[in-house]
């Protein structure tokens, strides 16, 4: 299924140039109030446009997604986990960083995860290679729908060989000598988290499911990432803003977030009750209020 996320920002920036002799004041914990939600069908795809106001102390909201800065923890995509030891036993949480930018170039290198052991976590990194052991295969999420589009990620990562994360189950793409170490390029389906705070603007969906021994209906959640029924792996409508302002102080204006689906129709139809609840993070990873959409369905927002 194919998803599409954007955003446009309307009156913010503006609003804050034109206002700024006399700059309100705000707590430095975004507060968002909802201010609108539609519909269209563009070209074969449904697009679904939320509005929102923001109201933010600091204006430290945004993330942008090819900034260096933004790409290693706390907002890293992924952590990772690594064998403990134990049979069957690994320890997730293991958080890459990102190799710095005078490396990167000196090196010739991708930009790109790079791992390494801590005090309290050594060990070879999991993978789905893994599963051959039968003591891992005990413990180890099963390789199957949502777990292959939630749990398991292929990816690429550096490593020291120093650092004796990898073995023989590993495919090494690359190998660079590095200040009498070698630097490994290597390739897998690594055991993963998704990190939360990668993300600035998390969207839920509930649906109102009506039964014949519940006809009045319950709010149920739909989690595009595992609830496909064809078993097909999907991101969220979770997502990053870019930076709003590069200047300290207050800020507010109009968010817009535009979501583009080929299965908001075929999903929900036009005439089941929808509502979504978001929730907007700065980037002291501060989390805005919590705000809930009136219920809606997709013909009665459709433009």
């Amino acid at each position: 299924m194919r998803v599409i996320k954007s955003l446009c920002l309307f009156g913010g920036l503006a609003w804050m140039i034109s206002a700024c002799f006399e700059s309100p004041e705000y707590p430095n914990t975004p507060k968002i109030a909802f201010e609108g939600v539609s519909f269209r069908e563009v070209n074969g795809s449904d697009s679904l446009t939320l509005s929102m106001s923001f109201q933010d102390g600091d204006g430290d909201l945004g993330l942008d997604a090819n900034d260096p800065r933004y790409q290693a923890a706390p907002y890293n995509s992924y952590t990772y986990a690594i064998k403990n030891g134990s049979p069957g036993g690994f320890d997730k949480g293991i958080v890459p960083f990102r190799i710095a930018d005078d490396d990167t170039q000196a090196l010739g290198l991708d930009r790109i995860d790079f791992i390494r052991p801590t005090t309290q976590n050594q060990g070879i990194l999991l993978t789905d290679k893994a599963l051959d052991d039968p003591a891992y295969y005990a413990t180890m999420p099963a390789d199957i729908y949502p777990n292959t589009c939630t749990t398991y990620h292929f990816d690429s990562v550096y490593v020291l060989e120093s650092d004796n994360l990898i073995d023989e189950t590993f495919t090494v793409k690359r190998r660079i000598a590095i200040q009498g170490d070698n630097l490994l390029k290597v390739e897998g389906r690594f055991v993963v988290e998704r990190n939360p705070t990668s993300f600035n603007i998390e969207v839920d969906f509930e649906y109102l499911l009506k039964t014949d021994q519940n006809p009045n209906g319950e709010w149920t959640s739909y989690d595009w990432t595992r609830d496909s029924e064809a078993k097909t792996c999907a991101p969220s409508f979770d997502g990053r803003f870019p930076v709003l302002t590069q200047d300290d102080g207050s800020l507010d204006g109009i968010i817009r977030y535009h979501m583009v689906s080929e299965g908001f129709v075929g999903i929900f139809g036009m005439s089941t009750q929808l509502r979504l609840t978001i929730k907007i993070r700065d980037r002291a990873l501060n989390e805005s209020n919590t705000i809930v959409t009136p219920p809606f369905t997709l013909a009665e927002i459709r433009r």
